[in-house]
């Protein structure tokens, strides 16, 4: 099946693809490894919002807005399809923290000495 599909310019897409077929905007998820490398493609693309937006100078109200509006905004869909993780989301949860409050990790960490 898959030769007959070279020949036409379509793609074969099954449980040996590494990542998952998008339908829609969503995942198509045959296998284990396709799940997570969609929730890894995930992470970076959060992860690179986040260094964007914290080269601003924004409020933790406006740092909150811009989470949710345009960094978060695809998490909350795909999440109702394919719940992530919880490692994932700790990792996830651990970023966005950073980038809302930089402040509060400096001001809660123990006393030295």
């Amino acid at each position: 099946m898959e030769a007959c599909s070279k020949g036409q310019g379509i793609k074969w897409h099954d449980a040996t693809a590494e990542g998952p077929q998008r339908y829609l905007g969503y995942p198509m998820v045959c296998a284990a490894h396709q799940f997570t490398a969609f929730y890894d493609q995930l992470t970076t693309k959060i992860q690179h919002a986040v260094n964007i937006y914290s080269q601003r100078i924004l409020s933790v109200m406006g740092k909150t807005l811009t989470t949710n509006a345009l960094v978060l905004s695809k998490l909350w869909n795909v999440c109702r399809i394919h719940p992530p993780t919880k490692r994932w989301m700790k990792n996830t949860t651990s970023i966005v923290r950073k980038f809302l409050m930089p402040f509060f990790l400096r001001a809660c960490r123990p006393r030295e000495g």
